[in-house]
Order: C-alpha cells, then structure tokens, then sequence
C-alpha cells in the first residue's frame, strides 16, 4: 500500500507538470494504477483533481488514458458523489465535445459518462454540462460501440424525465426532436443496440 501511495504521489506531481510527455506519462499509468488499486477517500480528492485537469487535454492520449482512469475508478459507488464535486462530469463533457471525432477517446469518455450516470445524485450535474446534445450527435456514429454507450447512456438519464429533469424541459425536448434517430437504432441488427434504444424511448 506505500509502494501504490509513493507512486500515486508521483504520478499527481506528474500530471501537474506542463509538459505534455509527463502528462502522457501520468494519464497511461495512472490508468494502469487504479486498475488493481483500491483508494481510500481521502485520496481520491487529490486524484480527482489531477483527473480534471488531464482529461480535458488538447493531446489525444493524455485525454484517453486519464479518461479511461476516471471509468475505473466510477465502478466505486462511494467515489461518484466526489467525482461530481470535484467537476468530473464537466471535464469529461469538455474533453468529450474536443474528440467525438476520435473513437478511442469517445468510448473512454462517454463510457465513463455512463458509469457516473448509474448514481444518480450525478445525473444533474452531468446534464448540465452539456451530455445531451452531444450524446444526440453520436447516435449516428459508425462505430457501434459508441452507440452503444450513446443510446444506454441517454436511456439512463431519460429514466429521470419525470424527476430529476422535470424542470430540465430543454433536454426532454431535445431528445424528443431526435426521437426519429433513436427508432431507427430501434431496428437496428444488434440485440443489444435495439434494447437500449427502445428503453430510451419507453422512459
């Protein structure tokens, strides 16, 4: 546990520095790190905000990696609500909106999006970020696990229609406009594209 808290502290002064190959340095082993890790709370303050400044990087795999060390460590049901205090959510959106255009990054991202869905203390925050939109947008990627992550992420918060967005009428509305896009994911071959796009339709 030293070892893994001596190297986590590294590996934060790392990802503090302006160079760009140890931010890609720290971002890859972090990812790494959290993988068999388990952090007590006290340090994922740190952690999460070293996260939210690598996340959104203007550097392709410094975005990926760090992207894919908050998705990790999501899976910890006690480290969401930090994540959303820290401003996790508008970090990934962020860095979201800079690489739809790169698969990599964008399964990294939104799969991380869609883990920090799954509590929903985190679902306003996430909204109000700006998610939707560019979830909507990614619904016509070719890339089916993108829109895979896509569609049960927006079948997720479209769960909260009658509660925690009931006085977000602009994203009930969104998605209603794109509402067409979703049936037609609804035919889709994949059984499990079909059913994401039916239970966000349904909610």
């Amino acid at each position: 546990r030293g070892t893994h808290i001596s190297t986590l502290q590294h590996l934060l002064k790392l990802s503090h520095s302006p160079d760009k190959g140890d931010q890609q340095k720290a971002a890859l082993e972090l990812s790494k790190l959290v993988e068999g890790t388990v952090f007590p709370a006290v340090s994922f303050g740190p952690l999460a905000h070293a996260l939210c400044r690598l996340v959104p990087s203007e550097h392709r795999d410094v975005a990926c990696y760090s992207a894919k060390a908050v998705k990790t460590l999501l899976l910890d049901d006690a480290l969401r609500p930090q994540a959303v205090a820290v401003g996790i959510p508008a970090a990934l959106v962020e860095s979201l909106r800079r690489w739809s255009d790169e698969v990599t990054c964008v399964r990294e991202l939104v799969g991380a999006l869609q883990t920090l869905c799954w509590d929903r203390v985190a679902v306003p925050t996430v909204v109000s970020s700006g998610i939707v939109p560019l979830l909507l947008d990614l619904l016509a990627s070719p890339d089916l696990e993108t829109r895979l992550l896509c569609t049960a992420t927006v079948a997720n918060l479209m769960s909260y229609a009658d509660s925690l967005l009931l006085t977000q009428d602009d994203v009930v509305q969104e998605v209603s406009q794109r509402v067409g896009a979703i049936l037609d994911l609804a035919k889709s071959h994949d059984k499990a594209e079909r059913c994401y796009a039916v239970a966000a339709v349904a909610n």
